[in-house]
């Protein structure tokens, strides 16, 4: 599947849309069975019009796999210490807003992970977001958290990440390859980072979980991958993962356990 024949870059002039609070769309995504809804109603309070999407389920091995299977993507591995089913699963959850993003070419999108609480100030954070963009109009991305709770793209920049995404495959977590420019071979400009104000009182939100905290429905929580699970993946997703060595695993961990 071909995301960007199926969804083909406007022209730029179409494409230019005031970037503003009222303009951006709020997406997240949920789990289906199970998920929290206090947080997403927080969010639709303080900024209306958000659009929920289906979460992938790292707890379920079997649709985390048919989620990277439909993606078509290319599985090389993830972070270091960052081997978790869990990962993978938010990897393609962010992907699934992204293409969402297109789809539906939306000029603006702000993607919230599903566990903050939103500020009444938060719109104004939006605002800064944009004064951003404004001033940076090349770049993709801009990081409105600490790692990539808030991601705020533009319709451009989003059809550029997901081509990126489609040539070089899933190589780190989410947070890493999207914002990491050296890790799909970026420019260094193509992610600017909007910083959170020191004092705590004036920041836009807060997380409703510690970020990896050991609590019921977590990333932390989810099985960890074994070399074999990762090489499987590979050999499901990468054709030429056949002909190489320990099938692209570290040949030290042929013996291991993970």
């Amino acid at each position: 599947r071909d995301l960007l024949k199926k969804w083909p870059v406007m022209p730029h002039a179409r494409l230019r849309q005031n970037c503003d609070r009222n303009s951006i769309v709020p997406v997240t995504a949920v789990l289906t069975h199970g998920g929290d809804v206090r947080f997403w109603e927080n969010y639709s309070r303080v900024i209306p019009g958000l659009k929920v999407l289906p979460a992938v389920n790292g707890y379920n091995h079997t649709e985390t796999i048919e989620a990277l299977l439909d993606s078509t993507l290319q599985f090389h591995g993830l972070s270091n210490g960052g081997k978790k089913w869990g990962k993978l699963a938010t990897f393609l959850t962010k992907y699934r807003m992204l293409e969402y993003q297109v789809k539906h070419q939306i000029g603006f999108q702000v993607t919230l992970e599903d566990d903050l609480i939103l500020h009444e100030s938060f719109a104004s954070w939006l605002d800064r977001g944009c004064t951003l963009f404004e001033r940076n109009p090349g770049i993709s991305l801009i990081q409105l958290s600490q790692y990539a709770e808030v991601l705020l793209t533009s319709l451009r920049g989003a059809q550029h990440l997901i081509q990126l995404i489609r040539q070089y495959g899933i190589r780190k977590n989410d947070d890493q390859q999207l914002i990491d420019p050296h890790v799909m071979g970026r420019k260094q400009r193509d992610t600017l980072k909007l910083p959170m104000p020191a004092n705590a009182m004036e920041r836009p939100y807060i997380l409703g979980r510690l970020t990896n905290a050991p609590h019921k429905g977590s990333i932390f929580m989810t099985p960890k991958m074994t070399w074999a699970e990762v090489a499987l993946l590979r050999l499901l997703t990468v054709p030429e993962a056949r002909s190489l060595p320990s099938f692209g695993n570290p040949k030290r961990f042929d013996l291991a356990l993970w």
